[in-house]
């Protein structure tokens, strides 16, 4: 009997010791995760030949693959994603262009890009690829944003920096003027509100 409880004592033991180990593990997987997204990445040399022409609109050569499609670049921090369309599941994707009916580069309105914050993932990198806008709260005013957007670069310039609760979507009404509005969760979660950035074009 004695044999048997301390045989069960010594399972315990081990089972409490690898449950510490793997705990301790996941902690420090999880800062990593958490902390990844800050870590700049270079611009693709595929965006590096793009020329300046005038009115804060560039063109240039891109690869076939990216010529194709539209993105959104911030130079300040690093950015460059893809605009998708659709609907909120192509916010696992990248950035989600909302309501492409009220305004684009090329419609006057207000131009609306969404992207999650801070999502993680399997892997350091899937965590970075699924928060495009985690370094959204290093951008200033008179930072630019540029655009591809067929074919064509436009570029925007910041103007207004803040933060909303998470039922002021006033965020989402469209506007007379051109608008870039990005908006994402703050750090503190979706109930927490969003943060916003205002662009006009340069």
């Amino acid at each position: 009997m004695r044999a048997l409880i301390n045989k069960n004592a010594f399972r315990l033991r081990r089972f409490l010791i690898f449950a510490s180990l793997v705990s301790l593990l996941i902690g420090i997987y999880l800062m990593v995760l958490i902390m990844s997204p800050s870590i700049m990445m270079p611009l693709p040399k595929e965006v590096s030949n793009i020329s300046v022409i005038d009115n804060g609109v560039e063109v240039g050569s891109m690869e076939e693959e990216f010529i194709e499609k539209n993105w959104i670049i911030i130079p300040k921090i690093d950015l460059f994603e893809e605009i998708f369309e659709g609907g909120e599941e192509v916010l696992s994707l990248g950035v989600y262009h909302k309501f492409p009916e009220m305004g684009d580069p090329e419609k006057v309105g207000n131009f609306l890009l969404t992207a999650h914050r801070q999502e993680l993932g399997l892997t350091v990198d899937s965590t970075r690829r699924k928060s495009p806008f985690y370094n959204i709260d290093k951008l200033e005013v008179d930072d630019e944003i540029k655009i591809v957007w067929n074919h064509v670069m436009y570029i925007y310039v910041v103007k207004n920096i803040y933060v909303v609760e998470p039922d002021q979507m006033e965020i989402e009404k469209q506007t007379e003027k051109s608008r870039l509005t990005l908006y994402t969760c703050t750090l503190a979660g979706s109930d927490d509100g969003r943060i916003v950035i205002e662009a006009f074009p340069k």
